[in-house]
């Protein structure tokens, strides 16, 4: 629990908390695929954050390779077709809390191991989302909200997976330049249309 910034730690963690609930509110109109997509200005936004407020200067491969994957959102966002605008905006504000989220992340990475900044990061969004319950989840229907066994077995597995994720991006940010780690966020894309096709049936034209 011991960092040198707690201030830092408990804005990345309400940042989290941000970034979470606009996606998912995203999710409800939008398929996931394009949500995805729109969500990767993320990297266009982390490479500009480093160079504003780390003193980063991401060299032309880094521009190059961020640009292309922009690029790419914007083939698969095609502006001006039907998704809609209120999901994309959403997007786009989990998009830019999550580009400070990796901006803040990389300012602590010297100062804090990755495991601080991961369980930092849960505890705040714990201690949040608990103290906000009320307003969202009536007394009535505590404890299980009509939750069937798969949605708690869900809920279960994307716990430990998003750890495991945040702690790799953690020990990802004391290795390298924000600037230089963002491009390589572009492979996210890819899977999540697999996983569109595969699990929800939103098949890529």
């Amino acid at each position: 629990l011991r960092t040198a910034h707690p201030g830092r730690q408990a804005m990345r963690g309400s940042l989290m908390v941000l970034v979470t609930l606009l996606y998912f509110a995203a999710l409800k109109t939008m398929p996931l695929a394009q949500a995805t997509a729109v969500f990767f200005t993320t990297p266009v936004l982390v490479t500009v954050f480093a160079a504003a407020f780390l003193g980063e200067r991401p060299g032309w491969a880094t521009w190059a390779a961020v640009a292309t994957g922009f690029a790419g959102v914007l083939v698969v966002v095609r502006p001006g077709t039907e998704l809609p605008v209120a999901g994309v905006l959403l997007v786009l504000g989990a998009a830019a809390g999550n580009a400070a989220y990796q901006t803040l992340t990389r300012a602590q990475a010297q100062a804090d191991s990755p495991v601080v900044q991961v369980l930092w990061s849960g505890l705040v969004g714990a201690a949040i989302m608990t103290a906000s319950a009320p307003l969202w989840w009536p007394a009535s229907t505590w404890p299980a909200a009509g939750l069937s066994a798969f949605d708690w077995t869900v809920f279960a597995v994307v716990g430990p997976l998003g750890a495991a994720g945040h702690l790799l991006l953690a020990r990802a940010y004391r290795l390298a330049q924000a600037s230089r780690l963002a491009p390589w966020a572009y492979t996210q894309m890819l899977l999540s249309i697999a996983l569109g096709w595969a699990v929800f049936g939103d098949v890529p034209d």
